[in-house]
């Protein structure tokens, strides 16, 4: 072999050598990037989240038509659509009365909420019965009564009797067996109507709302029988009185809501009354995302559940005028909601029916 091809071979396996090294070199200095595997959440260490924040729970083993709070003891009661009485209970809700009846009108708690006042039947002529959550009876009132509702104590009531040919406006004793009737105003000119009795010796006479009625509302003094129009005539006017009697709330066409307090008025989001009430001077109301729905006439289709809405929960600051969202329904963990007949206890829980169940819920609104 040539001396020239000896010397090329040598330089050839001297830089193969060379790289060779140069490469394994490289590879020891270099630093590895090191891939943390995922962090893993334990319970402990799960953050708040939109998911997380309370929700209204369902507390009624059933569906109802209606329910109140009793103040005395701290519970609660509703009556089914069947007019079965529950006592609702953390375990199994207790029964308390298995009578049933048809077509349920309306139920009034009385003053002290150990007796309730119903409706039933038809509503041009209902039937009318009282029921006693400590002796769990019915007892009926007489055939000849039109319209109620309690009047100053669980012993007297005030509402519409047959007179002969006439409707009178009277007072109806309970102490006495029967129920004793003492007439007031003897030819009583009021139809369709509600009644509502106010301290000292006020009553209220609210015509039903409807979108194509301009309706009123009057004050008639008991004890000078002189009336006095407060509200209307409006389109769809309703009324509806807070849990503690410190604010009115008042609806009317188009979609104006306000709170009334001591001769104040507050403008409020527009809702129904059913979907508000108050707390430590505070309006908690159910507002739905939209009042002006599509095709219906509000509010008699609502009313008459031809039309449903999808809520969300705000807090009114009457004094800041702040207004704030508490949560909407139908996202993260709420339920859809269509809330009627909002009540807060004194302790700060909100109870209120969903329409699309017509289940009894509660929120604790403490924090809000």
């Amino acid at each position: 072999m040539k001396p020239l091809y000896k010397i090329l071979i040598i330089l050839a396996i001297i830089v193969v050598l060379a790289v060779t090294v140069y490469w394994l070199w490289g590879q020891i200095s270099t630093p590895k990037k090191i891939i943390s595997p995922p962090s893993i959440q334990t319970p402990g260490s799960i953050q708040p989240t939109e998911a997380n924040k309370p929700a209204p729970q369902k507390i009624s083993d059933r569906p109802i038509f209606n329910y109140w709070l009793s103040p005395e003891t701290e519970e609660i009661f509703y009556l089914t659509p069947k007019g079965e009485v529950y006592n609702a209970k953390a375990g199994e809700d207790i029964l308390y009365s298995s009578q049933t009846f048809s077509a349920i009108n309306s139920i009034i708690p009385s003053p002290s909420a150990q007796e309730i006042l119903m409706a039933f039947g038809d509503p041009r002529q209902p039937q009318w019965g009282i029921f006693d959550i400590n002796d769990r009876t019915w007892r009926p009132l007489p055939a000849d009564l039109l319209e109620a509702t309690w009047a100053d104590s669980d012993h007297n009531l005030i509402g519409l009797v047959k007179n002969q040919q006439n409707i009178s406006l009277a007072n109806i004793d309970l102490q006495s067996s029967p129920p004793k009737i003492k007439i007031i105003i003897s030819d009583f000119r009021f139809k369709d109507i509600d009644l509502k009795w106010q301290a000292p010796d006020q009553l209220l006479i609210m015509e039903k709302p409807s979108a194509s009625y301009r309706g009123k509302v009057w004050k008639l003094d008991l004890k000078t029988l002189s009336f006095q129009t407060l509200y209307g005539p409006e389109l769809g006017l309703m009324l509806y009185h807070s849990q503690d009697n410190q604010y009115l709330f008042k609806y009317s066409l188009p979609y104006r809501f306000f709170a009334i307090n001591n001769q104040k008025q507050f403008s409020l989001p527009p809702t129904f009354p059913q979907k508000c009430d108050s707390y430590l001077n505070t309006i908690y109301c159910f507002v739905p995302s939209s009042l002006t729905l599509p095709d219906s006439t509000l509010p008699d289709d609502y009313f008459s559940r031809k039309t449903y809405s999808l809520d969300a929960l705000f807090v009114n600051d009457l004094e800041s005028g702040d207004m704030n969202q508490i949560f909407m329904s139908s996202q993260e963990n709420i339920p859809a909601i269509d809330a009627t007949n909002a009540r807060i206890t004194p302790d700060g829980v909100l109870y209120f029916i969903n329409r699309y169940d017509n289940y009894l819920y509660e929120f604790p609104l403490g924090g809000y």
